[in-house]
């Protein structure tokens, strides 16, 4: 690795570590086993970054839960690499390079990075966003950083979600023009449930809406409303919102299956109402193989109006 200017075996005694200013690592779960297991099996076979701290000792950059290991597992010594003086840009961008040699970061490993790289260095974002985040794969902009910056601000437990991608990263735009105790109350109780960006940026938009409009903190709102409970799925919990959030459209929408499910329609065949209601503008659609099949399903369709099994309908055509 450039930037290298030694390889020796260094007892694990002389090692200082602390890993919350050097290490941007927030590895998921089975990666942490997977390194445990491999650890285990064959020893610490990638040396730990270090500098010499002028003192006798050697500061460890990169490599900490090694260091753990080796220190739980008994081991006096333990290969290391140890860094050329420099600077503190080049510091981290040594650093960056090592861990991009192994694996892409996650969008708190890139949050991490670029918080602890600044607070350490000096540097700001513009001086950053030329060089340094395209090689996170990100567009060459300080704006571009936000989102990352603000999902590593959060406690540890939350922010995993974001590092395994069952939280989506733009659900942070909307989450970080929030106050942080109701950006906190949502990630909570959304803690668990999988669901795709779409859904995921509606439930948190709803909630968001739900308690400004009734001038309640998001987790006092979410208590007063019942939905501070465990759910089955982020579906269950995003139709939930969406009834409290629009009470007359969703009473609207509960008749109008209503009536539908009750009008015995052919199997082919539904009636679909346009998105809010909006326009009074309905459609009836058939699904069929032949034409004879396409006859039958309007004929049954016809006497589904004719008997007037439809009837309810009349409400929504006003």
């Amino acid at each position: 690795m450039a930037g290298v200017v030694e390889w020796r075996a260094v007892g694990t005694g002389q090692l200082e570590s602390d890993p919350g200013v050097y290490s941007f690592s927030c590895p998921l779960p089975e990666e942490v086993r997977a390194l445990e297991a491999d650890l285990n099996r064959n020893g610490v076979l990638r040396p730990l970054l270090c500098s010499a701290t002028g003192q006798g000792g050697w500061r460890v950059l990169s490599g900490h839960r090694r260091l753990q290991w080796a220190l739980a597992a008994g081991l006096a010594g333990i290969p290391v690499a140890v860094l050329e003086p420099c600077g503190l840009a080049r510091l981290w961008d040594l650093l960056l390079a090592d861990a991009l040699d192994h694996r892409p970061l996650n969008p708190v490993e890139k949050g991490l990075y670029l918080r602890r790289r600044m607070g350490c260095s000096g540097e700001s974002m513009a001086d950053l966003e030329a060089a340094v985040l395209p090689l996170l794969e990100m567009p060459p902009r300080a704006a571009a950083a936000d989102d990352v910056l603000w999902v590593s601000s959060l406690p540890p437990e939350v922010r995993e979600g974001f590092a395994d991608g069952t939280r989506p990263l733009h659900a942070a735009r909307l989450l970080r023009g929030a106050a942080r105790e109701d950006a906190l109350a949502i990630l909570g109780a959304t803690a668990g449930l999988v669901g795709g960006i779409n859904k995921f940026t509606e439930v948190v938009r709803l909630l968001l809406e739900c308690s400004w409009r009734d001038g309640l903190p998001v987790r006092g709102w979410l208590g007063r409303e019942g939905l501070d409970r465990v759910w089955q799925s982020l579906d269950e919990f995003r139709l939930e919102a969406r009834r409290l959030r629009y009470p007359r459209l969703s009473r609207q929408e509960d008749t109008f299956s209503r009536v539908i499910d009750r009008a015995g329609l052919p199997p082919g065949g539904g009636i679909h109402a346009p998105r809010g209601f909006e326009g009074r503008r309905y459609q009836c659609r058939l699904s069929f193989s032949s034409l004879e099949e396409l006859r039958r399903e309007l004929k049954e369709t016809l006497q589904c109006v004719d008997e007037g099994r439809l009837a309810g309908l009349e409400e929504f055509l006003e």
